[in-house]
């Protein structure tokens, strides 16, 4: 089944001991993360039209009695799954629910709907972690362009928040790139964005070499201190990188709404690889425009979903000097049907490849979509690697080691003992450093200072 046409679902109240149910709700919409009020006479959940659209947080009575109320299309109404309402904390007296907002937070009454604003200027508030004490004390975690592990709080009815502890003061010391907002237009003419960190002590006029993280369909990520180690981060701008994070499409991941459903439906079936290549190229294009980028020093990378963008787009363009892919899904599709990643049925890998059909009644679709069967495009030396309990990924990883090694492509594949899907303790260690030897073997950093 096509996940955007399932709109229906609806909260029930089960008895402990009678084990009898009863509907709260019953109505259209996907409703999720239910949650009672402290008094046990209301529940608020996150509704949306369908799984795959933009959420708002509703209020009803565990009565059900009454329609649901919407708290949140005051604010305007969120039209990407980016802006949704995902988490939500109630206030003690019942009387009220707090939602993340834009530079901050706020409390909204659920009988009259009265917003108050908790304003917390420069830095961005990570929604998962707000909570509520018992006193209706208000903490939460943000990060800035500089740091994050920033712990806030709001005390009673206070609307200016007041720092708790820096959980990483050290970062100060650090050689930080600064981050910022790049736009443009890929070939079809649709807006495109994406985050750019300098190269720490970056100078005008300088080119530098470029990383590109392909993970794609990013969107609350736009507002983050880049410093994830599995990706593109910090840590490579203080070495010299120039560091991109383009907001490319992807067909494995065209369920996830970016911007809107339609802008995601370029990237549904076989044909959908095109648009991401697009998608990238056209923004790797415009930094190099500007005059940041040395074209002859790019590469990428991709971790998981990443990693996928990352072995398709080696067989689609012969630009990038070098590229890492870790623990990628779906380099083959037709494995990816018979032996899903996530471990899931087949059912699954359909409703990724974006229609109703399969191996047998579209073969050619379904190796159009699959990395694996153009390897012989390849010409862009490769590092692979993954973790040996990696279920489902490290198939893939091995398959494309294969593949490459029979044509005699330059590649290496690194299969970490222990690990999962990602990397942890002296195996991260031992990934890094050759990750960055990787890099500056063809990328050539130094180059940049002389």
């Amino acid at each position: 089944m096509d996940l955007t046409d399932f709109k229906r679902t609806n909260l029930y109240v089960f008895g402990v001991d009678s084990k009898a149910k009863r509907a709260i709700t019953a109505s259209d919409g996907v409703k999720r993360l239910p949650s009672w009020s402290p008094d046990g006479k209301w529940i608020a959940y996150a509704g949306a039209e369908s799984l795959s659209g933009a959420r708002q947080v509703y209020v009803i009575s565990v009565k059900g009695t009454d329609a649901p109320k919407n708290l949140t299309n005051q604010f305007g109404g969120p039209v990407t799954l980016e802006q949704s309402f995902s988490h939500f904390v109630w206030t003690p007296d019942s009387r009220s629910i707090v939602v993340s907002r834009e530079h901050g937070l706020a409390k909204i009454d659920i009988g009259d709907l009265h917003s108050t604003h908790i304003v917390s200027l420069g830095g961005v508030i990570d929604p998962e972690t707000v909570s509520m004490s018992r006193t209706g004390v208000l903490v939460w975690e943000k990060m800035d362009e500089r740091n994050w592990g920033l712990i806030e709080m709001a005390d009673g009815n206070s609307t200016s928040p007041s720092l708790v502890v820096d959980t990483n003061p050290q970062m100060k010391e650090w050689a930080i790139g600064e981050q910022e907002l790049v736009q443009w237009k890929n070939s079809r003419g649709d807006q495109l964005e994406g985050v750019l960190i300098k190269p720490a002590g970056y100078k005008e006029g300088h080119k530098y070499p470029l990383i590109v993280d392909c993970y794609p369909a990013v969107g609350q990520e736009l507002h983050e201190f880049y410093v994830g180690e599995m990706g593109g981060n910090q840590a490579f701008a203080s070495r010299g990188y120039a560091v991109f994070f383009p907001v490319s499409r992807a067909p494995h991941v065209w369920q996830t709404v970016v911007k809107s459903e339609a802008f995601m439906q370029a990237v549904k079936g076989p044909d959908g690889w095109a648009v991401m290549v697009d998608d990238i190229m056209s923004g790797v294009d415009e930094l190099i425009r500007r005059g940041i980028v040395d074209s002859d020093r790019m590469g990428v990378t991709g971790f998981s979903n990443g990693g996928g963008v990352a072995d398709y787009l080696v067989t689609a363009t012969t630009r990038f000097k070098c590229a890492v892919s870790i623990a990628a899904v779906a380099p083959d599709w037709l494995s990816e049907f018979f032996f899903p990643a996530g471990g899931g049925p087949p059912a699954a890998a359909v409703q990724w490849y974006g229609k109703d059909s399969t191996p047998w009644t579209d073969l050619e679709g379904w190796t159009k979509m699959s990395a694996l069967y153009r390897l012989p495009n390849v010409t862009t030396p490769m590092l692979l690697a993954d973790g040996d309990k990696d279920i489902g990924f490290l198939q893939g990883m091995i398959e494309m080691y294969q593949g490459l090694r029979y044509l005699g492509k330059d590649v290496t594949l690194l299969r970490y003992e222990g690990q999962g899907h990602g990397f942890k303790g002296a195996a991260m260690t031992d990934f890094w450093r050759r990750e960055n030897e990787f890099f500056d073997r063809y990328l050539n950093p130094e180059a940049t200072r002389n």
